[in-house]
C-alpha cells in the first residue's frame, strides 16, 4: 500500500479492460505468489498457487473497476494500476486532482462531496459482491447449492457439493473467498482500506474539526482488535500482521496531527 501510484518499470502488463487502461507491476504478481504460498509449514502446491495469482489477479481488476464505474458515474475518467497486495483507480491525467490510497484504491475531485467520497469507496467492494452473486449463481445452476457461513474456526467457510475437477471446486472457492471474505475485511473503518475511507469522509462530514483524528483513532482500535483476533482465533499470522501494521501507520500519522499538523491534513 503506497500513497501513490508506483513508478513505471520495463516489466509493467499494459492492456484495457472494459475500455478502461490497466497497468499490473510486477510487485503485484510477487505479492499474490506469496500470498498463493500459503502457510510457513505446509506450501501450497505450485498449481493451486497459479490458479491463486489468477483468482487474485481478476478479483482484484473487479474490484478497481467498481471504482472506475463511479469515478465515470460522477463525470470523470479514470485508470487502474495493480500493484503490491491491491491496486489503485485514479483518475486520468487529464483531469485536475488531489489523491489519497487505500487497500485497493481512491482518488476524488475537489468538488466532490462526502457523499460521493464514500460511493466512490464503497463502489469497489460492491463490484466484488456483485462478482461472488455471479460465481454463487454459476455454481446454484449446475446443481451444487452454494452456502457461506461467517464465523466459526475459519471466520469464512464455503460450503457445496464438490465438483468432479478438484481445480474447479478450488477455483470457485478461492473467488468466493476473496470477493466476499476480503470485501468485508476492506470495509473494516481502517485507513487506508475502502472502509476507513467512507468512515472518514463521514466524520469529516458531520465533524469538520476533529472528524479526521476520530477517524484514526477509531482505525488504531480496529485494527488492533482484528489483529489480536486474527492471531488468537482463527490463527492467521498474514492478517494479524497486516492489521498491526496498519494501526501503527495510523499511530504515527495520529502522532504528525498531535504534532501541529492540524485536523484538516489529508492522508
Amino acid at each position: 500500500m503506497f500513497a501513490a501510484e508506483p513508478p513505471q518499470t520495463n516489466y509493467d502488463l499494459h492492456f484495457h479492460a472494459a475500455g478502461v487502461p490497466v497497468r499490473v507491476h510486477p510487485w503485484f504478481w510477487l505479492m499474490s505468489l506469496l500470498l498463493g504460498v500459503g502457510s510457513f509449514n505446509k506450501p501450497n502446491p505450485p498449481q493451486e498457487i497459479i490458479l491463486w495469482v489468477g483468482v487474485v489477479f481478476v478479483s482484484i481488476l473487479v474490484h478497481e473497476l467498481g471504482h472506475v464505474a463511479a469515478f465515470r458515474y460522477f463525470g470523470q475518467r479514470a485508470k487502474v494500476v495493480l500493484y503490491s497486495f491491491g491496486g489503485l483507480a485514479m483518475p486520468d491525467e487529464r483531469d485536475v486532482y488531489r489523491g489519497y490510497d487505500d487497500y485497493s484504491s481512491s482518488y476524488h475531485r475537489e468538488e466532490r462531496g462526502a457523499g460521493a467520497e464514500m460511493m466512490i469507496a464503497f463502489a469497489g467492494p460492491l463490484a466484488g459482491f456483485l462478482f461472488a452473486v455471479l460465481v454463487f449463481a454459476i455454481i446454484a445452476a449446475s446443481g451444487h447449492e452454494p452456502s457461506i457461513r461467517l464465523g466459526g474456526p475459519t471466520a469464512f467457510e464455503i460450503r457445496f457439493a464438490p465438483f468432479r475437477w478438484e481445480n474447479l471446486d478450488l477455483l470457485f472457492r478461492q473467488l468466493l473467498f476473496v470477493n466476499v471474505f476480503w470485501g468485508l475485511i476492506n470495509l473494516l473503518p481502517v485507513f487506508p482500506l475502502d472502509g476507513g475511507q467512507i468512515s472518514r469522509h463521514f466524520l469529516t462530514k458531520f465533524n469538520p474539526g476533529e472528524g479526521l483524528r476520530q477517524s484514526i483513532l477509531v482505525s488504531i482500535f480496529v485494527a488492533i482488535g482484528v489483529a489480536v483476533w486474527a492471531l488468537i482465533k482463527i490463527d492467521d499470522k498474514f492478517m494479524a500482521f497486516l492489521f498491526g501494521y496498519l494501526a501503527y501507520v495510523n499511530y504515527q500519522v495520529l502522532q504528525q496531527i498531535s504534532g501541529g499538523y492540524g485536523g484538516g491534513r489529508e492522508w
